[in-house]
């Protein structure tokens, strides 16, 4: 549709040039400038060649918007309730969604990276496990506070929030 448009301003562009071309070739012939007449029709074509080179511009940009639209578009799924709602959320594959497939992305880190990031996790899991051991041991010697009991918590929740991602 935009394509067509384009090329019909085009068109229009080059007859719009050709009748400027002519108006000013014709007083050039006979040696002389153009008259008020001659004038106020070479105003009114580059008057409409500007109207048309701007709406060339926005043609061409809606081309360049399509072009983008259709490269990040999301496929759209419906074949079920879930696959319709896995369309609607912005899945980049619904019909997989709605089965509770997931995809997983490469890794393109650098090699060691993913070794370095489970040794991290896994340090960090053994120091938590060790903070839960030594409040379990406090709480078995009823060396029980009102601190304690903050701490508790506060742990408890750090725990539910690492198994949780």
């Amino acid at each position: 549709m935009w394509e067509k448009q384009r090329a019909q301003l085009l068109a229009t562009i080059k007859s719009k040039k050709g009748q400027l071309k002519s108006l000013m070739s014709k007083s050039a012939e006979e040696g002389r400038t153009t008259d008020d007449d001659e004038e106020a029709k070479v105003k009114a074509v580059e008057d409409d060649i500007a109207r048309l080179e701007a709406n060339l511009a926005r043609v061409e940009s809606f081309i360049a918007d399509v072009a983008v639209a259709s490269n990040n578009a999301t496929p759209a799924a419906g074949e079920s309730e879930e696959e319709a709602g896995a369309s609607a959320e912005g899945e980049s594959e619904p019909e997989k969604a709605a089965k509770g497939e997931t995809s997983v992305k490469p890794n393109n880190a650098k090699k060691g990276i993913a070794f370095a990031q489970l040794a991290k996790a896994k340090a960090l899991a053994v120091l938590q496990q060790r903070k839960v051991i030594f409040l379990l041991r406090l709480i078995s010697h009823k060396a029980w506070t009102h601190e304690l009991s903050k701490h508790l918590r506060k742990q408890w929740f750090l725990i539910r929030l690492t198994l949780a991602l």
